[in-house]
């Protein structure tokens, strides 16, 4: 079985612009394959959390390509912290992580994303 992949933690620093999965990569554009990949609250969030998916050739990221909301952690020291898991395990590259996307109710929030690459 493969290793998680961290791609890190990921900010949006304005609410409502959302921020590709793959940010803290070098060239966040860059198609990265996953098999699966999992999306957790960051502790210290006070807002919603929302996993959207860009459609093809489109990055403006509208509200009806979300696939997921995370809810507030209850606490910012004590887990487990509230995540959403995705996957397609049959057929390998099932998602390209520079097309999921990381949006925030609240400025600042964040997300930390790890992926099973394939």
């Amino acid at each position: 079985m493969e290793q998680p992949k961290p791609l890190g933690l990921v900010v949006v620093a304005a609410g409502g612009v959302p921020a590709r999965a793959t940010a803290n990569m070098v060239d966040p554009t860059m198609r990265v394959a996953a098999q699966s990949f999992t999306v957790q609250a960051h502790p210290g969030n006070t807002g919603l959390i929302y996993v959207r998916m860009g459609a093809q050739g489109d990055d403006r990221v509208v509200l009806r390509h979300t696939i997921g909301i995370i809810a507030v952690p209850v606490s910012a020291t004590q887990g487990p912290f509230p995540q959403l898991s995705f996957s397609k395990p049959v057929g390998s590259a099932g998602f390209n992580m520079a097309s999921i996307y990381i949006d925030a109710g609240v400025n600042g929030n964040g997300a930390i994303v790890t992926c099973v690459e394939g």
